[in-house]
Parts: structure tokens; C-alpha cells; sequence
């Protein structure tokens, strides 16, 4: 993201998960401020809270037809841990209006 203070220096990394459990694999790095380094053992909750809206967007996950909270399977590679995300969808598409 950028903009030179350290809750903007962020990167994440995501592609289709290599875990069959997992729809979305997300790999998070902390960009240092005063070195060219990126420190990849921690996580980030804003970040990790839009994973599943890319993954839908994206087209890892397909949404319902009917206005539901369609669950997407994430993979934190950094910590090990499964998280599910549970993103309103509506009509096969982002439901924004979160009708569901």
C-alpha cells in the first residue's frame, strides 16, 4: 500500500490455496520503514477481513444466486491458521448493500 508510515506499509500476498481445504491461500508482509526488508511473520485483521470480498471478485468462490453470507475459506500462511470469512452475496455477485 505504501505512504511511508508503518499501518500503510503493507503487502499481501494471495492466490488460489494449495490446500484443498482452503479456497484462497493469504500471505501477509510488513514492509519496514528504514531498511529494504519485508517481515513475513505476522498477520493483518484489515487485510485479512477483504481477502474473502478479492476471493469472490477474483473468482475462487462463486456466490449463491439468493441472498446469503457465502462462506470463503482462507489459508493465513503466515501463522497456520484456516480463517472463514462470511461475505454477503446476492443475484451471483457482491452483495454491498448486505441484504443477506
Amino acid at each position: 500500500m505504501g505512504a511511508g508510515i508503518s499501518s500503510t506499509s503493507k503487502v499481501a500476498v494471495l492466490g488460489p490455496s494449495t490446500r484443498p481445504d482452503c479456497d484462497i491461500d493469504y500471505l501477509f508482509g510488513q514492509v519496514s520503514l528504514t531498511e529494504p526488508v519485508i517481515d513475513w511473520a505476522g498477520s493483518c485483521g484489515n487485510i485479512a477481513s477483504a481477502v474473502g470480498v478479492f476471493a469472490i471478485s477474483e473468482g475462487y468462490v462463486s456466490p449463491g444466486s439468493a441472498p446469503v453470507k457465502t462462506p470463503v475459506r482462507i489459508w493465513q500462511q503466515n501463522t497456520g491458521v484456516r480463517m472463514v470469512a462470511h461475505v454477503p452475496t446476492s443475484g451471483g455477485d457482491l452483495d454491498y448493500d448486505e441484504s443477506a
